[in-house]
């Protein structure tokens, strides 16, 4: 039996769901989600940033995982 693996998803306020990352491990998609880039209440962008240009987005939005 081989380790489940996760996905990322960026949900949006009134929208569809985004795939940000997949096939990582539980510890890789609670990193990802743990960084203050991947909420627009902490994300301030910037070079390499998760927020990818939605850091100024009007429309609330936070980055979560999901087994896949």
């Amino acid at each position: 039996m081989s380790d489940p693996v996760f996905n990322v998803w960026r949900f949006v306020f009134k929208g569809e769901p985004r795939l940000m990352a997949s096939g990582l491990t539980r510890a890789e998609a609670v990193e990802w989600c743990s960084d203050p880039e991947t909420s627009s209440t902490t994300a301030k962008g910037g070079p390499g940033s998760r927020a990818g240009g939605w850091e100024t987005s009007r429309t609330p939005w936070f980055d979560g995982w999901r087994e896949a």
